[in-house]
């Protein structure tokens, strides 16, 4: 999470539309800093949820001023309203994310949530403070090997068979792109370039009698709109995948992605699991991974803030995706070749920690 993202939040709140500040601020919850919280007070219905949504700002920053400040009004205050004041300049919280150690501030008041705005107060209630996330997130990392054992023993095998010139490799890249050799009359093995879709549907998965008399015309992205794709950082979510596969656990895919293409690989989540997705490079070409590759929730949205990212190998040539899924639906992960980041070799497979 970056900072800019809670101003969308802030410029809603001084605008006076509460409702699309909620909305906004609602899925920054799920990556909870003190700023946070506070923003969550001060659109909180009541004072009672008020206090609730800034003790947990305290609880990660105990010296948090605005916070202090907001808490000794509710506590004074002579009326319930008071939590409804116009909100000045000067009580809005700076743009950064600190941290610091847990304590626990008691709240006097007993609370008794009111159906209105029950769904926000929830978020806001079931969030668990940073003690509880270090627990989950050492759980997390003794499960990553796991799919780090998928993904090396397969790549393994493929480029050890690729080295050694066997034509096995090329077989099983045509099983699984739907690219399939063409004999030159000099009997060199050549491929033809990908078509996305046919009539469409995604040509994976369909036998290649299905392929008819189809052209094939994909030719790599070089810029958009006007902009050479080497300065658009958001060419993995702009540029449309020429393959699109459907990911299944305990079965990791290999692939070689050129510059200028993207790949899609989509994958079937309930709300309540927890998946790990891992996608490692094995291609001197493949030096700055992360940049290239994104995870889209169910609504086409990016599922940036829900997982969390970290590397398979030393050096950014490979990443993981360690998803607690909070919306059921089809999820995605797109991967973009760009020159000298993320082209070559490459292997993804999904792991369900359920």
């Amino acid at each position: 999470m970056t900072d800019a993202e809670l101003q969308p939040v802030i410029r809603a709140l001084q605008a006076g539309n509460r409702a699309q500040a909620q909305a906004l601020l609602r899925p920054l919850l799920h990556q909870p800093s003190a700023d946070r919280w506070y923003l969550a007070a001060l659109l909180s219905a009541t004072p009672e949820r008020a206090l609730v949504a800034l003790n947990h700002a305290l609880a990660l920053e105990p010296n948090h001023e605005r916070a202090h400040r907001r808490l000794t009004q509710l506590q004074g205050a002579a009326e319930p309203e008071a939590a409804h004041d116009t909100i000045a300049e000067e009580d809005l919280p700076p743009l950064a994310a600190l941290v610091a150690d847990d304590v626990v501030i008691p709240v006097d008041k007993p609370f008794n949530p009111a159906p209105v705005e029950a769904q926000f107060f929830e978020t806001l209630r079931s969030r668990p403070l940073k003690k509880q996330q270090r627990k989950r997130r050492r759980t997390i990392w003794t499960r990553i090997a796991l799919v780090s054992g998928i993904l090396l023993s397969l790549s393994s095998t493929y480029f050890v068979l690729l080295v050694l010139g066997s034509g096995i490799p090329g077989r099983l890249r045509g099983i699984v792109t739907g690219v399939h050799p063409i004999f030159a009359p000099d009997a060199t093995v050549v491929y033809a370039t990908p078509v996305a879709m046919i009539e469409g549907t995604p040509y994976y998965g369909r036998p290649l009698e299905d392929y008819g008399s189809a052209s094939i015309d994909a030719t790599p992205v070089t810029e958009i709109g006007g902009t050479p794709v080497y300065a658009r950082p958001d060419a993995v979510v702009v540029v449309q995948p020429v393959k699109s596969a459907v990911l299944t656990g305990q079965q990791p895919i290999s692939d070689i992605l050129e510059p200028g293409f993207a790949h899609e690989y989509t994958f079937t989540a309930m709300q309540g699991e927890e998946l790990a997705i891992g996608i490692q490079f094995f291609s001197p070409t493949a030096q700055r991974v992360s940049r290239n590759v994104v995870i889209i929730g169910p609504n086409d949205s990016s599922a940036e803030g829900v997982c969390q990212r970290d590397q398979i190998l030393q050096g950014d040539n490979g990443l993981v995706f360690i998803c607690p899924v909070h919306q059921s639906g089809t999820w995605k992960v797109r991967l973009f070749g760009r020159e000298s980041e993320s082209s070559g070799a490459y292997v993804i497979a999904i792991e369900d920690f359920a």
